[in-house]
């Protein structure tokens, strides 16, 4: 067993448990953004009770629409003079002419709908505006797809990389004991019969090394993680024991993979018949 193998690839599999923790919690927290979005659709003030409601019938069954909420101009009145309070009892009692109109307030399933239901909501005929904070959106989505994309290039070249460290020290293993390997091969052993004890001990160092990983992910999260909870309440970072546990397991496969692969590629060459 080699301690610099068990190190490196302890370090590989501690960063990428890192990573693959703060990829849920942002990936939870631009959910939720997602969630939390609205979609105000104004009508135009000409538009009659039987349009709203047959416009509203025709979003409510589009597959991207979570829910849909139909909010009156005097509904909305009322609202607007709950948030100016004394202000808004002042405002409306000089206008007459309740100057809100009829809308839709609208969450869709996954923040990635945004923009084709935008598009298809101001296409329809009696729709004046719509709402949704574009820019907002636009920097979430860049967010996530960068996250998204980053995160494979990451966990492509941590994993590479330490199936080339086992590999690597693996094959000086195999070196060392040459003549050993060509002895039983002589007596007629087969190559799985030689290959398994080699491979057996690189599962144990990437066994090994995703334990340690664990652990320091795991202290890593306690200590650091839970604390920015606590200094920004208003971002919602997920404690959830399924998400970290599947994280976890995880990094326990693909240390006990990495061994097994890296073991595996190191013995082909010294064992080609």
């Amino acid at each position: 067993m080699t301690l610099g193998a068990i190190v490196i690839i302890t370090s590989n599999l501690f960063f990428l448990g890192v990573f693959a923790i703060t990829f849920v919690i942002l990936s939870n927290s631009i959910g939720d953004f997602g969630d939390k979005l609205r979609i105000n659709v104004y009508f135009d003030k000409d538009i009659s009770k039987d349009q709203i409601n047959e416009i509203y019938y025709s979003i409510f069954y589009w597959p991207e629409i979570k829910d849909i909420k139909y909010i009156s101009h005097e509904e909305a009145k009322e609202e607007l003079k709950k948030i100016l309070g004394d202000e808004g009892q002042i405002i409306f009692s000089v206008i007459k002419d309740n100057p809100l109109p009829d809308s839709f307030e609208i969450r869709v399933k996954d923040l990635h709908f945004i923009n084709s239901v935008v598009n298809k909501l101001k296409k329809i005929e009696g729709v004046k505006d719509v709402d949704y904070g574009g820019e907002v959106v636009e920097k979430v989505e860049k967010l996530d797809y960068l996250l998204r994309k980053w995160s494979i290039l990451i966990f492509v070249i941590l994993i590479i990389s330490s199936i080339m460290v086992i590999s690597s020290t693996t094959q000086l293993t195999v070196y060392a004991r040459r003549d050993e390997i060509e002895v039983m091969k002589l007596v007629g052993a087969t190559n799985w019969f030689i290959r398994w004890p080699i491979m057996l001990e690189g599962i144990f160092e990437g066994f090994i090394a995703a334990i340690l990983s664990v652990v320091m992910s795991y202290k890593l999260y306690e200590t650091i993680i839970v604390k920015i909870q606590g200094l920004l309440p208003f971002l919602s970072f997920s404690e959830s024991v399924n998400e970290l546990i599947s994280i976890f397991v995880l990094l326990l496969a693909l240390g006990i993979v990495i061994g097994a692969f890296g073991s595996l590629f190191s013995t082909i060459k010294f064992l080609e018949v």
